[in-house]
């Protein structure tokens, strides 16, 4: 650190120019945080209105499904119907592929 009084006025002139540039990037950093944390807030709002939409589309869809009035609120779930379809098509890829085989065999 050079001490105050063995300063040249360019080296002040420097020192004061990046202090104008540092401020000037804060304030750019700044906004862009404001903006940041504005566009979360509404994603999050947003967010949470399309989860109380899903509820109320699972709600419809169990009073649709006779027999399924008195189940959980979470019937059926995206992960359960997938499991389900994914172990369908694997047991009928398999059907199909003894099927293709017992000829040969």
């Amino acid at each position: 650190v050079i001490p105050p009084r063995d300063l040249k006025d360019e080296d002040v002139v420097a020192i004061q120019m990046e202090l104008k540039e540092t401020k000037s990037k804060l304030r750019i950093i700044t906004q862009k945080f404001a903006n940041i944390r504005k566009e979360r807030d509404s994603l999050k709002k947003e967010n949470k209105e399309l989860q109380n939409e899903v509820l109320s589309l699972q709600s419809s869809l169990r009073e649709m499904v006779p027999g399924f009035s008195n189940t959980s609120c979470s019937f059926p779930m995206i992960n359960e119907l997938t499991n389900k379809v994914s172990d369908f098509l694997k047991c009928e890829c398999e059907d199909i592929f003894f099927d293709v085989l017992c000829p040969e065999l």
